[in-house]
């Protein structure tokens, strides 16, 4: 490749890089809410088109700097070096934020299938999953789900008598510098 390739694709590559983050800043503030899943994937994809480019202007600016004068070969390796750390620290920030975003809607899945079951003495979340089809030849009767709540949240207040009166029953335990 010669310098007037070089030359070529680095400009390139820098003017879709700057066209990138114009086209993508404006999707971070479209929506005053959380955003929908079009626009996160949007920013996604824009941000690992801009990550190839950045590879490819980072190491030709390297080979650049590395034909125009030798003796600053070790400053095309910084670069170079630089770039790469840089886009490995964006891809990192994409691969966490596809990872919250996945979290958020299991929670929000999770959250339509909340009941709350108040007993006297503890207050607990209790989150219901649905099994999955019996398959059986013969299917056996499920239980109404009012009635399988209505157990879980008797066996919660036991658990909670048992935990208190366990409370209750232990002596206090004397400290060592206390004679």
């Amino acid at each position: 490749m010669n310098d007037s390739q070089a030359r070529r694709i680095l400009a390139i590559t820098g003017l879709l890089i700057g066209l990138g983050v114009l086209g993508s800043v404006p999707l971070y503030f479209v929506y005053s809410g959380p955003p929908p899943a079009s626009n996160v994937l949007t920013r996604g994809l824009i941000t690992l088109i801009m990550c190839a480019l950045m590879i490819g202007f980072f190491s030709t600016f390297s080979h650049l700097i590395r034909r125009a004068d030798p003796g600053a070969a070790w400053l095309g390796s910084i670069v170079q070096s630089a770039g790469t750390l840089f886009v490995g620290i964006a891809l990192l920030d994409l691969h966490h934020n596809a990872q919250l975003r996945t979290a958020k809607l299991r929670k929000m899945h999770a959250r339509r299938h909340v009941a709350y079951s108040k007993p006297p003495a503890c207050r607990r979340l209790q989150v219901r999953f649905h099994p999955a089809p019996n398959r059986s030849a013969q299917p056996s009767p499920a239980p109404s789900p009012r009635h399988q709540f209505d157990r879980r949240s008797d066996l919660l207040r036991k658990r909670c008598r048992q935990a208190r009166f366990e409370r209750q029953k232990r002596p206090r335990q004397r400290l060592l510098c206390e004679s």
